[in-house]
């Protein structure tokens, strides 16, 4: 398949305008906090990727506008790193940033490249150069080692994590093979903008390939312990299909659901579902949507409770454990944290 095929989907995947009419029911939430980040220009939560460090202060990935800003927890925009290339320091296409236990401030690319930052951004520590292309996403192990989500080019067995060591500048070990076969899906897997979601804690991590309603749970080693089935009526899986006209692969895009984060809490495990409206297929970014759903699950993979329509679910905060939704706002844009009261 041309590689401006894959381009086109996956800038169609982070661009699509989300529903405006996706709130949080507080029937299910308490919402805790309503923050403003002054001075973000970008109002889509679609290009945005938002974590919380022990501090509480937001990292802000912004794919489309290729920076990360940094906010304190009362939404005080403190800095922006955008030094757009392709030299150390410099980043396109920022996927994921995640601060380490130490403090530094660490930025991956849609390319593979790392970089590590100080503590405030202002200093470039170290750059590494991955294996792993397309890289959607990164997870911390320790100082010295990271999960990297996404990959590798050359590898047969499509493994989706990697654990890569910094001081050993290579992936150790790769694992999560695909558990869906590509060709049987008019090779559009592939083109999926991410194509598995993790998370994990100090003792497993727990992912799953987002167009599959299934959450696999490995220990930090790479070992599969469990894989858990989850029966819900608000994910439509993927079927399969022959090969599919270019016009229409933005109908079968929006034909099923995927996994759009997971997050692992002490007592269960989070998943967000996210569903693609392409009304327009001519013009899949005129009129389209995106809806939102959320379920609950225990560590055998009981659907525990489930929430339609709610707004983009971004992150945890790693002292309150309280959620980081999104607030949909044409101009400032908006984050909520809410507690769960029901779900």
């Amino acid at each position: 398949m041309p590689k401006l095929f894959i381009w086109t989907i996956f800038f169609l995947l982070i661009n699509i305008e989300t529903s405006m009419s996706q709130k949080i029911d507080k029937t299910f939430f308490k919402v805790i906090n309503e923050i403003t980040l002054e001075g973000l220009l970008n109002n889509n939560p679609l290009n945005l990727k938002i974590n919380v460090d022990k501090d509480e202060n937001f990292i802000v990935t912004d794919f489309a506008l290729q920076q990360v800003s940094l906010f304190n927890k009362k939404g005080t925009l403190l800095k922006n790193i955008s030094r757009t290339g392709r030299g150390p320091g410099e980043f396109e296409r920022p996927t994921s940033s995640i601060r380490l236990k130490n403090g530094n401030l660490v930025v991956a690319e849609f390319s593979g490249e790392i970089n590590i930052f100080n503590s405030n951004g202002d200093s470039l520590l170290a750059s590494y150069s991955t294996p792993v292309f397309p890289l959607s996403s990164i997870k911390k192990v320790s100082n010295n080692e990271i999960i990297l989500i996404g990959r590798m080019q050359k590898d047969r067995n499509h493994n989706l994590l990697h654990k890569y060591n910094f001081s050993k500048k290579q992936v150790t070990k790769s694992f999560f093979p695909l558990p869906l076969n590509n060709d049987l899906y008019s090779r559009i897997l592939f083109n999926i903008g991410e194509l598995c979601v993790a998370d994990l804690n100090s003792e497993f991590i727990v992912t799953a390939a987002t167009p599959l309603n299934t959450v696999y749970v490995f220990s930090l080693d790479g070992s599969l312990i469990k894989k858990l089935q989850v029966d819900t009526d608000l994910f439509i899986p993927i079927k399969e299909t022959d090969k599919i006209h270019p016009s229409k692969y933005a109908s079968y895009l929006s034909s099923f659901s995927t996994i759009s984060n997971i997050i692992l809490k002490e007592d269960s495990i989070l998943l967000q579902y996210a569903k693609y409206d392409i009304k327009n297929t001519r013009s899949p970014l005129s009129g389209s949507e995106i809806k939102y759903h959320l379920a609950k699950i225990d560590f055998n993979g009981n659907l525990l409770s489930e929430i339609e329509n709610v707004t983009k679910l971004f992150s945890i905060n790693p002292n309150s454990s309280n959620l980081i939704f999104s607030k949909d706002a044409k101009e400032n844009f908006k984050v909520l944290e809410a507690n769960v009261k029901k779900l």
